[in-house]
Formats: C-alpha cells, structure tokens, sequence
C-alpha cells in the first residue's frame, strides 16, 4: 500500500474533525495517524452561582437561622430586664387581700389595684438592695452589652455578607466568634434568672416569711428564661455553621480525567 501524501493526510484531518464519528473509526483503522483529544468540561468558578444542594446554601440558610434566634433571644433578655413583674403577690393563703397586686423588678417595684390604678417607684438607693438582686442587675447588664458585640461579629462573618475579610476561613472563624459570644450573653441571663427564680422559691416555702409577703413568679422571669435558651440555641447554630464551613477553601467543579498518553506519529502512515 502507497504512503499518504501531505495533501491526502490534511483532507483525511479536515473531514475528521468535521466529523467526529468518522474520527473514531478512522482512528482505530489508522492508529497515530491522527490524535484527538475530546474537550473536557470546564470546571465551575469559585465565584459561580451555587446549585440547590451546594452545602454553602444550607451553611448560609443555618448562619441566618442561628442570628435571628440569637437577635431575638437576647432582645428578649433586655426587654425582661426592663419590666417589673419579676415577683407578684402570691395568693397560696386564706387572709390574701386581691385588691392589692404588688410586682418586683430589677429597678423598681409597682402596686396596682383592682380599679386598673398603676403606681410604680424606683429603688432609692443601690447599695441598699439584696445582693441577690444586684448580682442580678449586673449579670443581665453585661448580657446586654455582649449582644452588639456578637451581633457585629456575626453579621461580619456570615457567608451570605460582604463586610471584612472576603477569605472563607477568617470569615467562619468570626462568626463562630460572634455565636460564642451570643452563648455567653445567653448563659449569663441564665444564670440571673436561675438565681432570682431559686430566691423566690426559698422565700416562698420559708415558714418564717409572713404570707402576705411571699410572691411568685413574673412574666419577666419566664420571659428571661426563653430569652436566654433562645440565645444559647442561637449562638451554637453561629458557631456549629462557622466550624462546619470554615475548612472549605478549594473551589469545586468537574472532575479531571487523566488523558491518556499519545504516542508520537510514526514515520510510515499507511493507507
């Protein structure tokens, strides 16, 4: 058989890469006559849009799940510092007047009557007040001034934000912190209210107490507690989403398959 001339082998290439089919069996017929190598799929960018189940969709979704129970948990850890029934009047006894309702708080104490008449004092004097109360006070002010903290860090650090360092690994490590810190907002509210609540009870159930002066529990004091297991379950959904994402730096796309070795063109080509 006659040797291929440089103008039969350019119009054998031409049709063959027209047509890929033919290059196949033409191939096999003449195999390093020809090489072909079939494109591979371009790899997904870093930047590219996630797909439904890309895990940094549902990282996102948990970061944003866990901020708003922290944001709400410790909103309602300031609101219940703020209001006055704490303690109300206890109608455990046959001599109780119910005319009277009287309610403590951490910064005054209220009387209201049975008409819908409201009147409310501040407590004169800080050093005057039970240690438990000021221990009380000052836990649930230092949760309070945590929350701007842990919620800067956390907004800062969500995935779903532009705001700091744009590297996937710090970001994660300041949300984690941003939920640490909403863990300690949250057991510091649950500390106090653990404290005022076990103060009541052992004012309640003291025989040397008069009943007319035992109370129970407030709104308040359960507004605080719901406050601070919102706050707790908030700041471990921040930091368990932080970790779980923070070792995620390579980007993802197509597998690369290996393209097997080509043999040089021989010498002598065949028809």
């Amino acid at each position: 058989m006659a040797p291929m001339t440089s103008s039969s082998r350019k119009w054998v290439r031409s049709r063959l890469e027209a047509t890929p089919t033919s290059l196949r069996s033409c191939q096999s017929a003449w195999p390093g006559a020809l090489t072909f190598a079939l494109p591979h799929p371009a790899p997904t960018p870093p930047g590219g849009a996630a797909g439904p189940g890309d895990p940094a969709m549902a990282h996102s979704g948990l970061q944003a799940l866990g901020l708003a129970l922290a944001v709400a948990g410790w909103a309602a850890l300031v609101a219940a510092a703020a209001l006055p029934q704490w303690e109300v009047s206890s109608y455990a006894g046959d001599n109780i007047i119910t005319a009277l309702v009287t309610s403590k708080g951490l910064w005054m104490s209220c009387v209201s009557t049975s008409t819908g008449q409201r009147q409310c004092k501040s407590y004169d004097s800080i050093l005057a007040l039970p240690g438990h109360l000021q221990a009380t006070r000052a836990l649930l002010v230092l949760s309070g001034v945590l929350g701007p903290l842990a919620l800067g860090a956390a907004v800062a650090g969500m995935k779903c934000t532009r705001c700091g360092d744009e590297d996937p690994r710090r970001k994660a490590k300041v949300a984690s912190a941003g939920g640490a810190l909403f863990i300690l907002a949250g057991l510091l509210g649950l500390v106090a209210c653990s404290w005022y609540g076990h103060r009541i009870v052992t004012n309640f159930y003291d025989v040397t107490v008069p009943v007319n002066y035992k109370f129970e529990f407030g709104s308040a004091l359960f507004l605080g507690w719901a406050g601070s297991a919102l706050a707790l379950l908030g700041g471990s959904l921040l930091a368990s989403s932080g970790c779980s994402c923070g070792g995620g730096g390579a980007s993802r796309g197509y597998p690369r398959t290996k393209t097997p070795p080509q043999r040089p063109p021989s010498s002598r080509e065949y028809v």
